[in-house]
């Protein structure tokens, strides 16, 4: 249709869609396979990021570069993470956003180069105009802005990065959610309908969809927390289903 349409009667006709369009650049170019190797452009830069930050912290110890090869190597041996790397999904470039801005929060916290605070919070803005998981370790990196912000008892400097920080991922985050608000009346729609409001569609059917979403799989007990990293990397048709289809049209 050329334009971002509101389209009621997909299964999820709004969520913050910033990866669908790096989708769309990609499309441009050649067809849909080249909007997958966007995903495997994050995958790499996501491996990239962790090589980095591993040969950053064992420099002192001579022991960063091979620190940081093992790292990107786990990373990459998930079957998991190689399937959302290829497919045209965006969880990819969720984790590459999440990373980098971790790590540039890790230097900032080091040398206090507000550069870097910044840098951390234009990334954390673009993961939450991916996707809405990024509300939570953003939310999480305020809190701790904040209590530095007490500690320091409202010094400038201390108001001024909290300020910045959260100033850029509003910014940048900002205008997906307004759009959900405008055609949902739900900043984080289809979540929280019940309290946010359920837009166009009737509650029960977002009922439904949360269902599905939450999935416990194997159960919610210790045993459950104790496999789900085994899981979640060689069992992930136990959560969901079209991802294992996926990993059969590979094979």
């Amino acid at each position: 249709a050329h334009g971002l349409y509101f389209t009621p009667y997909l299964r999820s006709p709004v969520f913050p869609q910033l990866n669908e369009l790096l989708f769309s650049l990609a499309i441009l170019l050649y067809d849909d396979l080249a909007a997958q190797l966007v995903q495997m452009l994050f995958l790499l830069l996501s491996a990239a990021t962790l090589i980095a930050w591993s040969r950053r912290l064992g420099v002192p110890h001579g022991t960063g570069t091979g620190a940081g090869l093992w790292a990107a190597a786990l990373w990459l041996s998930s079957p998991l993470v190689m399937m959302l790397g290829s497919t045209g999904y965006i969880e990819m470039s969720l984790v590459a956003f999440l990373t980098a801005a971790a790590l540039a929060l890790q230097v900032w916290h080091e040398n206090h180069d507000r550069y870097w605070l910044m840098l951390a919070g234009a990334l954390f803005g673009f993961a939450a105009a991916t996707k809405y998981l990024a509300l939570f370790p953003i939310l999480l990196t305020g809190l701790y802005l904040f209590y530095r912000l007490l500690r320091a008892r409202f010094s400038s400097a201390a108001v001024a990065d909290l300020f910045l920080f959260c100033s850029l991922v509003i910014i940048i985050a900002f205008p997906w959610h307004a759009r959900l608000m405008w055609f949902t009346g739900n900043p984080i729609w289809p979540y929280a309908a019940r309290l946010l409001g359920a837009g166009p569609w009737p509650l029960e059917q977002i009922q439904a969809l949360m269902r599905d979403q939450f999935n416990p799989a194997d159960g919610t007990g210790l045993r459950a927390i104790a496999m789900l990293p085994i899981n979640l990397t060689f069992h992930i048709e136990k959560y969901a289903g079209e991802l294992n289809q996926i990993g059969r049209a590979h094979v």
